[in-house]
């Protein structure tokens, strides 16, 4: 869940059948054309919320990460425009057909930022401009084996609010996503905003209270590049299983000089690792009394796990542990396995070894696994990963190995010059707490999290966007 969609989001919906005073609103795809005004409206955004020293994106760094992957299924961005006349129709399709709204309002709207703020997309009449915009980057629900929408950042200008705009953006985005058949969308807001809140509790969104969003960043996540599983320390021995996100829990770290090795690998999982991942997400799913939510077949993950490349959109890295040393893999692949050995003070006893089998027959089973989706960081411009599920199987746990996991998501974060890797831990969870700041991570109590789906979701299926709230 992604740090956005804050206060500044919008207000309540505003509409007259005064037709002296028309707005016709367009919301469109962004195009690289667009990026001066997404670099100062991004630039408001920071300013808003007091986060100017976090922001240093610049227009070169946008055009260079917002477009080299297709749309919805990496960071998109939608921009909304304004005109006092009627928007021109698009000479080219688009992956999003423009959605066009027009709203009477009591009074004109005064923009001193117009001139600033001009359409330059396909030479619109005078008046039109970009009044605001929404950004927002590929998740994954396991439990469904369905694609989702995290809405990193919202903004509507200030001259622009309580017109009922930031709901248009949020709703397009749910439209999308209803369109795509997402299993859900999902923001934060500031838990001071109650007006925010309320806005989007009357969207059919639900508050996720007892979430809290964990960031690792700067250089509590430079220290993991080159270091995939740091060595644990004293207090990380008693901490209890962890919880990442709606639907992870894992272990904590223990190593000792033990007679028993215990070899470990964490690798790319591959179309063949449907099976075994299909059965570590049902265990997951048991774990937490959710199989109700569990609809995810063999067939639905391997259609939505492996339609892109890795760590671009979704991705899965698998836990292998063996008594004896891995054989090398007979191909490349785009991320090179991460080996390690602890020694451990008896054997493992797994009950479950012949179904877990490793499907490459290298002679270890399947462990555990952590499935992370591709976000964006907007004031910095860089990309960053979202830590959906992590699971280390029981008899595995408390030897380090969930450790390892999320180091390695830190590890490929770094090479890939990201901001930072978030996730989210239930607020009730104090040892899983602990055990992540002492890996570094900071945890943010003032953020709520926010998630529209279900019935709720699928009211936004046609047009929304022009709908008022109830």
């Amino acid at each position: 869940m992604a740090r956005a969609a804050t206060g500044v989001a919008n207000g309540v919906y505003n509409n007259s059948t005064n037709p002296a005073n028309p707005l016709y609103t367009r919301i469109r795809l962004a195009t690289p054309k667009d990026v001066p005004h997404i670099h100062k409206l991004i630039h408001q955004l920071a300013t808003c919320q007091n986060d100017t020293h976090l922001f240093t994106a610049t227009e070169s760094s946008l055009s260079s990460t917002l477009f080299s992957s297709p749309p919805f299924h990496s960071v998109t961005v939608l921009l909304l425009e304004a005109s006092p006349q009627p928007f021109k129709k698009l000479l080219h399709p688009t992956p999003l057909t423009p959605l066009d709204h027009a709203i009477h309002l009591e009074e004109h709207i005064h923009d001193p930022e117009a001139a600033t703020f001009r359409t330059n997309y396909m030479e619109e009449a005078d008046g039109a401009v970009v009044a605001g915009f929404v950004l927002f980057t590929p998740g994954y629900s396991s439990f469904q084996a369905k694609p989702g929408f995290h809405v990193e950042d919202l903004l509507v200008r200030q001259c622009y609010r309580r017109k009922g705009l930031g709901r248009m953006l949020l709703s397009a985005v749910a439209e999308q996503a209803v369109k795509m058949g997402c299993a859900r969308v999902e923001w934060s807001v500031l838990d001071w905003n109650v007006n925010a809140i309320r806005f989007y509790e009357e969207m059919g969104a639900k508050i996720l209270s007892e979430w809290r969003i964990c960031r690792l960043s700067d250089d509590a996540l430079e220290a993991y590049g080159g270091n995939a599983a740091p060595a644990a320390s004293p207090k990380q021995l008693k901490s209890n299983p962890l919880h990442i996100n709606s639907s992870a829990m894992d272990s904590t770290a223990t190593n000792s000089s033990g007679g028993y090795p215990l070899h470990t690998r964490i690798r790319l999982a591959t179309p063949k690792d449907v099976p075994h991942i299909h059965k570590l997400i049902h265990q997951l799913a048991t774990s937490q009394n959710y199989t109700h939510r569990f609809s995810a077949t063999e067939s639905s993950l391997a259609s939505t796990l492996f339609s892109f490349p890795p760590f671009l959109s979704v991705t899965v890295f698998l836990l292998e542990v063996s008594s004896l040393p891995f054989k090398k893999l007979l191909h490349s692949t785009p991320f090179t396995p991460i080996e390690g050995t602890i020694h451990l003070e008896e054997h493992i006893h797994d009950p479950e070894a012949g179904i877990f089998k490793d499907i490459e027959d290298t002679g270890g089973v399947v462990a555990g696994f952590v499935l992370f989706s591709a976000g964006y960081s907007a004031f910095q411009a860089k990309p960053r990963f979202h830590v959906e599920t992590l699971l280390v199987r029981k008899c595995y746990r408390r030897k380090g190995l969930g450790r390892m996991l999320l180091s390695a998501v830190a590890e490929q974060a770094v090479k890939m010059g990201c901001a930072r890797v978030e996730w989210t831990v239930l607020d009730w969870n104090v040892n899983a707490i602990r055990f992540y700041e002492e890996m570094g991570a900071k945890t943010s109590s003032e953020w709520r999290t926010f998630s529209l789906s279900g019935d709720a979701l699928d009211a936004y299926g046609d047009g929304a966007c022009g709908s008022k709230p109830k």
